[in-house]
């Protein structure tokens, strides 16, 4: 609050109030103190007295998330950030000499590629947040060094794109059309590294755009251990991803059992609320194959 003293070259310090309902509380800001001048003759020691309470009310104006706790906003040269529950402190630049350099323009192509390739693959991302960093953020960290760019355009490597986050390997996928649906497979024995394997198949429309087109879990590993598989099938370009699941004992394949596991999807909600947890399932690294348009 601010106000005009009736006195010359004086500068007041007002106590709080914390009458029934505190101004502090009111206006969701800390009340420190409110202060009294008179503009136009204030001493030099008052000048400086003004400048520092002028400097807290400044601080006052930041976004704070709790009377203690973490504040974003700027302050003097200082601008401060939130990132990943840490504050952040930076110096404050007034003005960016180039914002649309070569880099900055890839840059933000990828990021805008990938933000849309994260929401596309949203159902079937089989991989967990990590503290503050969520599944979505993870599998943009994950696969953006897919990505290229030329003259402000991004493209990625469809087939690399990994719905896991893993080191074990895996055998690659195989996939063939038969009729109206695709055939898919692994290319050797699985069994060593899956109890099942979940696939998962995305079509490219004539308009560029990617869709979910089928999604399965095969829990037979047939006779050559490489489980075996069969998906809705399209003309169009079709990318399909296969990844392994591995139990860690009876008691979690018991447990898997219970939750009717058909799709990947099934599979996606279940890594989200983490009642597949790293404890008790292993999953693979994710292996694509893309089919041409025929």
């Amino acid at each position: 609050m601010l106000t005009r003293a009736n006195s010359v070259n004086t500068l007041t310090f007002l106590r709080p109030s914390f009458d029934a309902t505190p101004t502090y509380l009111r206006h969701k800001k800390i009340c420190t103190f409110a202060y009294v001048e008179r503009t136009n003759l204030l001493t030099p020691r008052a000048q400086d007295v003004r400048t520092y309470v002028q400097s807290l009310y400044n601080l006052l104006e930041m976004k704070l998330s709790g009377f203690t706790g973490t504040g974003t906003g700027k302050l003097g040269a200082s601008v401060f950030s939130v990132s990943g529950g840490q504050q952040i402190v930076r110096q404050y630049q007034s003005q960016v000499a180039n914002p649309s350099t070569t880099g900055q323009v890839g840059q933000r192509s990828k990021m805008k590629l990938m933000s849309q390739l994260a929401a596309v693959f949203a159902a079937v991302i089989a991989i967990p947040k990590d503290g503050m960093v969520s599944a979505r953020n993870r599998f943009i960290s994950k696969n953006i060094g897919l990505c290229s760019e030329s003259d402000g355009t991004a493209t990625i490597n469809l087939a690399g794109v990994q719905l896991t986050i893993s080191s074990r390997g895996i055998p690659a996928v195989t996939a063939s059309r038969n009729g109206a649906a695709i055939d898919v497979t692994l290319a050797s024995d699985a069994t060593k590294v899956a109890d099942r394997v979940v696939y998962c198949a995305f079509v490219r429309n004539a308009d560029g755009t990617i869709q979910l087109l089928d999604t399965t879990v095969a829990s037979a590993p047939g006779n050559d251990g490489n489980f075996p598989a069969s998906l809705a099938g399209s003309d169009a370009e079709v990318v399909v991803y296969a990844y392994g699941i591995k139990d860690a004992d009876a008691a979690a394949s018991g447990l898997f059992g219970n939750y009717n596991v058909a799709s990947g999807s099934d599979v996606a909600s279940l890594v989200a609320t983490r009642s597949l947890s790293t404890a008790d399932f292993a999953f693979t690294k994710t292996v694509g194959l893309l089919l041409a348009a025929i």
